[in-house]
């Protein structure tokens, strides 16, 4: 083969090599470009060093740093000490199950921020490698943790309120008794939680109707005579409010004030207004039947 004709067919190879880079730098851009505008944060991690291997732009973005800057970062650098967790153990066998998990991470300027993980094992070139995609949860964690908050001020209002409280659920069986509805009645929380109506401090004229209406639209200040365990009897004044979402009953906080008290001192005062009266009456026939004796 003549040199002219060895050049040409080299500049042919070269030509069909640049070809072929040309078009594998395209895919390269263009898969690059999938990666980076995934819209969620993906990191390739070497298990080894516990190094990035690789990040995206939504993942290096999040955390306030550019992407040189990322890569020289290590897991231990981003993700705050107390969430770190155990370590993940490669498989022997890769599968597609994934681990999901939670996590906190510091971004460049020190804040923090909560995330979920979700961790696939990938295989390059003989190597497993961590495929980790990020999503920020701060905000849902934030909402979460206000709901605890709240959910624990509830409680704690409702534990330690002076007034008997007691949750009627869909069912209309007790689903929450509070400390002063215990001490009142008499009766252990265990053995009223669950029970329907009639309670055990019922008894006498009350309808299952009645209450189950009372329960449903709600009530104020009705007066009610109940039982304690020990038998001995006591007044309450109450009321209930209804939760009712989509147009269903959910449940009902029924709150009473202890009027006991109250109502023996009006039991006391009358006994005493009659007998008073009653006295009046003694002191007016004794009048009159002295005189009809002087007479």
């Amino acid at each position: 083969m003549k040199a002219e004709d060895r050049i040409e067919r080299l500049e042919q190879e070269l030509a069909a090599l640049q070809s072929e880079k040309a078009l594998l730098e395209e895919r390269y851009d263009f898969y690059r470009a999938i990666f980076d505008n995934a819209g969620v944060a993906i990191s390739i991690v070497d298990p080894e060093t516990l190094k990035l291997k690789e990040i995206n732009r939504e993942a290096h973005e999040s955390l306030g740093y550019t992407y040189d800057e990322c890569m020289k970062l290590g897991i231990s650098d981003i993700v705050v000490a107390d969430s770190l967790g155990k370590p993940i153990e490669v498989p022997q066998k890769i599968t597609g199950k994934p681990i999901i998990y939670e996590s906190r991470v510091r971004t460049k300027t020190g804040n923090i921020q909560d995330i979920l993980v979700i961790t696939k094992f990938l295989n390059f070139k003989e190597k497993i490698y961590f495929n980790n995609v990020v999503t920020d949860i701060t905000q849902l964690k934030e909402t979460e943790r206000d709901l605890i908050k709240s959910k624990e001020l509830s409680s704690s209002i409702l534990e330690n309120s002076p007034c008997p409280i007691m949750v009627i659920n869909k069912e209309f069986a007790l689903e929450y008794v509070n400390p002063a509805l215990v001490k009142l009645t008499g009766y252990d929380a265990e053995e009223l939680l669950g029970t329907t109506f009639p309670f055990p401090w019922i008894e006498g004229k009350f309808s299952e109707e009645a209450w189950r209406s009372a329960t449903i639209k709600g009530v104020k200040n009705l007066e009610g005579a109940f039982k304690k365990k020990n038998r001995d009897p006591f007044w309450v004044m109450f009321s209930t409010s209804p939760v009712i979402k989509d147009g269903e009953f959910q449940y009902s906080l029924s709150a009473w004030v202890d009027i006991t008290d109250q109502k023996k001192a009006q039991e006391e005062e009358k006994n005493t207004r009659i007998k008073y009266e009653r006295a009046q009456r003694m002191e007016a026939l004794g009048t009159l039947a002295g005189g009809i004796a002087h007479d």
